[in-house]
């Protein structure tokens, strides 16, 4: 593991370190049973007992560079704060950035009745988080894939996505599971510089067993208030329902 020098805000109070690990991928740390002995040295300060803090940092925060990832390390001296006081700023800390990354809690006004809230998650089609799959898509009702009209490649990478979510997900009935496809970025140049035509897209869809399909701008907001009322009423049909 590489490490950088360390940059101190203070001597003595708090340090922080950017490290990097790039051949350390998310799931070797996720997935073996016991913690691997490489975590522990993500973790600033480690091993220092608290009547240490007179002559180190309080608090230290390291982040590393992962294959696929970060991984964020914080220790703090126990004469400081306690445990379970840390735990809840971090839960907090962890809230708050799942709304802002993940767009997640968007609130649908268009659903009638108890079901008015709706959990959407958006992994910005970006590969490093595929290895956040089965967090990500675990308890799915409906999964939305997203390409640029503008660029082929990003419409030919659908059926791999498409795959990729069957695959970490298992549906109980795969080939009815709910997809919904949006062709977005339809504004840019007037449409002139578009590249997968209308009927292409729909062709492919069709061939996947009727996927829904909508052109939509986010830019202009076009069709995305329609795009997302189907996409919320199509989950709630597949949503099971709860025993009273």
């Amino acid at each position: 593991m590489k490490k950088m020098t360390p940059f101190h805000i203070s001597s003595t109070a708090t340090t922080f370190i950017h490290a990097a690990a790039d051949s350390i991928s998310i799931s070797d740390i996720i997935k073996p049973v016991y913690v691997p002995q490489i975590v522990h040295s993500f973790f600033p300060l480690n091993g220092l007992n608290n009547y240490e803090g007179v002559a180190n940092p309080l608090l230290g925060i390291q982040v590393t560079d992962l294959e696929d990832g970060l991984f964020i390390g914080c220790t703090i001296n126990h004469s400081v704060v306690d445990g379970s006081s840390l735990w809840h700023f971090l839960n907090l800390w962890l809230e708050m950035n799942l709304s802002l990354i993940l767009n997640k809690d968007a609130c649908l006004s268009c659903l009638e009745g108890p079901y008015e809230h709706v959990n959407i998650w958006d992994t910005a089609g970006q590969e490093r988080f595929q290895s956040l799959g089965v967090a990500f898509y675990r308890g799915a009702d409906c999964c939305v894939l997203v390409y640029d009209v503008n660029v082929m490649k990003s419409f030919d990478h659908l059926n791999n996505w498409r795959e990729e979510f069957l695959i970490q997900t298992s549906p109980s009935d795969p080939e009815n599971f709910p997809f919904v496809v949006l062709g977005n970025k339809v504004d840019i140049d007037g449409g002139n510089s578009r590249v997968v035509s209308e009927k292409k897209a729909k062709a492919w869809c069709a061939s996947k067993g009727n996927i829904p399909y909508f052109e939509t701008s986010a830019k202009e907001g076009l069709n995305v208030e329609a795009a997302f009322e189907y996409i919320a009423k199509n989950a709630l049909k597949n949503e099971p329902e709860e025993e009273m």
